[in-house]
């Protein structure tokens, strides 16, 4: 699962060099599967290059990075998602608030 997680990211790059801006969904496939294979650093990297290339993130993109900080036990670095995400009128929702319980 590492090896594939790696390759999206990767494709994610390639598609960037080649001029075809990836999108939202692009990012949360991404974003997803680094948080679901217990990468929380990785899932926020690629949140970071999201918004960098001026994309708006929504609430899955947001939860996702979330749920990973929870799992790791790095409330403190969930909690500023959070704050994040009310700065940019993404509201939480009861997926957001379970993370940081």
């Amino acid at each position: 699962r590492r090896q594939r997680v790696g390759c999206m990211g990767a494709w994610l790059t390639r598609m960037q060099a080649a001029c075809l801006p990836p999108n939202e969904i692009s990012f949360n496939s991404v974003i997803n599967s680094c948080a679901l294979s217990g990468r929380a650093d990785e899932a926020e990297s690629w949140l970071q290059r999201m918004l960098e290339a001026q994309l708006r993130p929504d609430r899955t993109s947001y939860n996702s990075v979330l749920s990973s900080f929870s799992r790791r036990g790095h409330v403190d670095r969930g909690a500023a998602w959070m704050q994040e995400m009310w700065r940019s009128s993404v509201p939480p929702d009861h997926v957001s608030f379970t993370c940081m319980i």
